[in-house]
């Protein structure tokens, strides 16, 4: 039964498009498997050639064509083609258009400007030769360290050829330390030598490493002589490139170039191994112990000038603060036994311990006494604060000249032992005296028959006196140095 409305090509679309695609994939399969798809067509030639019989028919064309040769017979069949020897002969000596005049020498032209500059070819001109500049400050000390077990035993067993077998390894070296000027560096590199040209700056200024760093050495014979110089080679485990530099191509040469950026101050400045007790040796160990320079020498005389006057100022303040403690326990004295008028705070002799800071007067001079008590007072910190602001610029001086120097004022003394018996200034006799651990008390003890008591102005803990003086920066920076960077607790400590 047909549907109403459709006819019947819409009716059987679909049958007539799977006989299509029957007919097209019957086709391209007969066509694959029965018909030859690979033969080969050859000129002159009526049949067409499998491929496996290309090779057999192109050996039996040659063997006719040698045989041909080789015989008496003229080739009949053969195409020698044009005379190639004459046509290129009458090529050259054809004229390829005439002169439209006369051919005339050209006189010397003048030289080529760029800018105002001559242009010289110097291509065939040489580079100077690059030879880094002399090291100086050379200092060289012997040292001997235990090193850790594992480091021998495990990381670097080579190392037992030189320490032994067994614990303790003790290894005694010789540190040897110099610099190389940068200024001198960069001339050497800017300066011409005699007929050869500068280094090209783009050679040196952004890619420029340090290979190595090669320390000879030489040792005294039994017939007391000196042998001859020799390279002294690097200490097992670390970074060796100077002997993969030899033989490697440009390419090669840039990767060891990129390796050795990377690798930076492990070249010139190679870490050690780890030690027993349990520390990390740096270079800073060595720097501690190197001698000043004259420079040098001028900026600590300078710090230790500005420390002595931090201290006096320090002092000063001290001494005024004592003072006024004395009269504030004397006038509670007097407010307790009647005996004197309220108003006598600061009369008599007054301030006899405190020097330059004791006051005379009558009863009638308590507002002027006070007045100058605040005068006084300001004028002292102020003198203390401008001698804190120079210490500090002294010791930045100091700082830029030798980074890893370690300032007096960052030690603190050993504290007094409040059951020796000792005063506050660390010697024998003189009182007694205690620590307080109040933030806000110093010392207290007796000096000299009068008892007295310090109260820091900045809550900070401290012990008076001029041997036993301590700063006021916290406890941590007794063995380090902040500001340098270049010290730790463990080194500093040995």
């Amino acid at each position: 039964m047909r549907p109403k409305g459709i006819n019947p090509l819409e009716l059987h679309v679909e049958k007539i498009v799977m006989a299509a695609a029957v007919v097209v994939v019957g086709a391209l399969g007969a066509r694959q498997f029965l018909l030859p798809l690979n033969e080969v067509s050859l000129r002159g030639e009526n049949d067409a050639k499998k491929p496996e019989e290309i090779d057999q028919f192109i050996n039996q064309k040659a063997r006719q064509l040698e045989t041909a040769m080789q015989s008496n017979r003229s080739l009949e069949n053969v195409d020698a083609g044009k005379p190639m020897a004459q046509w290129f002969q009458q090529q050259f000596d054809m004229d390829a258009a005439e002169p439209v005049h006369a051919v005339v020498p050209l006189t010397v032209a003048m030289p080529l400007k760029v800018g105002g500059t001559d242009v010289v070819d110097t291509a065939a001109q040489a580079y100077a030769e690059f030879t880094p500049p002399a090291p100086f400050e050379m200092m060289v000390t012997t040292r001997q360290y235990s090193l850790w077990p594992e480091v021998v035993e495990e990381d670097y067993p080579e190392l037992q050829t030189i320490v032994g077998e067994s614990e303790p390894y003790d290894l005694p070296v010789v540190h040897a330390m110099a610099k190389i000027d940068g200024t001198a560096l960069r001339q050497t590199l800017e300066s011409p030598q005699e007929e050869r040209r500068t280094i090209p700056t783009v050679w040196w200024q952004d890619d420029m490493a340090i290979l190595d760093v090669a320390m000879e050495r030489q040792e005294l014979l039994a017939d007391g002589s000196w042998s001859d110089p020799f390279v002294v080679p690097h200490i097992p485990g670390r970074q060796e490139l100077r002997d993969r530099m030899e033989g490697l191509r440009p390419n090669e040469k840039e990767d060891l170039l990129r390796e050795m950026i990377s690798l930076e101050e492990k070249l010139y400045q190679e870490p050690f191994f780890d030690l027993n007790d349990g520390t990390a040796w740096t270079i800073d160990v060595l720097r501690a112990d190197q001698p000043l320079t004259p420079e040098q020498e001028a900026a600590v005389k300078r710090y230790m000038m500005a420390l002595r006057n931090r201290n006096r100022a320090s002092d000063k303040l001290d001494r005024y603060y004592l003072v006024q403690e004395r009269e504030r326990d004397r006038d509670k004295q007097q407010r307790g036994t009647g005996g004197r008028n309220p108003g006598q705070m600061s009369g008599g002799e007054g301030g006899g311990g405190g020097g330059d800071f004791g006051s005379k007067g009558d009863s009638g001079s308590g507002s002027d006494d006070q007045s100058k008590k605040i005068d006084t007072e300001e004028r002292l910190e102020n003198d203390l604060a401008e001698a804190e602001d120079a210490l500090l610029a002294a010791k930045d001086e100091v700082l830029v000249l030798k980074p890893d120097y370690r300032f007096p004022d960052e030690e603190e003394p050993d504290e007094p032992d409040p059951r020796d018996g000792r005063g506050d200034d660390g010697g024998s006799g003189g009182g007694k005296g205690r620590y307080s651990e109040d933030p806000g008390m110093g010392f207290e003890g007796d000096d000299g028959g009068q008892r007295w008591r310090r109260v820091h102005p900045d809550g900070g803990r401290r012990w008076q006196g001029v041997r036993s003086r301590a700063t006021r920066k916290p406890q941590s920076h007794r063995f380090s140095r902040s500001e340098a960077g270049s010290r730790s607790s463990s080194l500093a400590g040995q």
